[in-house]
């Protein structure tokens, strides 16, 4: 999980909190969702989330010319759901196995890195149209990192069950989600090492073997 693009970063400046307690942590659920899809056409339910937010976050890296990226990305609507959260409430945990992957639909998270040989925890505050838990979850490995609602956020979800009913149905339409997907984690990792980007840290606490600090991204 890393900063994404400029004009999300830009988006997100107002809702960046700096001072939210973390606090009365619940597990997240998703529930799996419908998964029928109503014919795109021009009907009004063809704007509706979560397409919306998929054409936010994914639409940079679509580029097929044969296809637009709105019929391309309603053929994903089905295998996605919501998860609405409240502030403080965990949406998964460092070390535990990565079931799904979560899109921002508004509010935001934040990702909390601890490394064996890293001194310091990092923090991470990803804001609405950016993905969280992408990687662990495509590569079905453990989680990295443990994530928090800092706000009361609208996600969506979509897990492994999901993922496979999209391979099984529309394979070339999963293969080409997940490079999508893949190519937007790239173009994040390039852009948090411009030089626009900074970190601010501030060391919260002292312990006797580990230093704890806390980092936010500053757009």
């Amino acid at each position: 999980n890393s900063p994404r693009r400029t004009h999300i970063a830009e988006a997100g400046v107002s809702t960046l909190p700096f001072a939210t307690p973390i606090g009365g942590e619940h597990k997240a659920n998703g529930s799996g969702g419908s998964r029928t899809g109503h014919p795109s056409g021009g009907s009004s339910l063809s704007l509706k989330q979560p397409l919306p937010i998929l054409l936010q976050t994914f639409s940079d890296y679509f580029d097929d010319p044969t296809q637009n990226a709105h019929d391309f990305f309603y053929q994903i609507v089905p295998y996605l759901s919501p998860v609405q959260t409240k502030a403080g409430q965990v949406i998964f945990e460092r070390d535990h196995v990565a079931d799904a992957l979560y899109l921002i639909e508004s509010g935001c998270l934040r990702a909390t890195y601890e490394y064996e040989d890293h001194c310091e925890l990092i923090q991470e505050t990803m804001v609405a149209g950016t993905v969280a838990g992408e990687l662990t979850m495509l590569s079905a490995s453990k989680r990295n990192a443990t994530v928090v609602a800092e706000r009361d956020s609208r996600l969506w979800r979509l897990d492994q069950a999901g993922l496979e009913k999209l391979e099984k149905e529309r394979p070339e339409v999963a293969r080409r989600f997940v490079k999508i997907v893949l190519k937007g984690e790239l173009d994040g990792r390039r852009i948090a090492l411009l030089p626009g980007w900074k970190l601010r840290v501030s060391f919260r606490s002292q312990w006797p073997t580990r230093r704890r600090t806390s980092c936010s991204i500053i757009w």
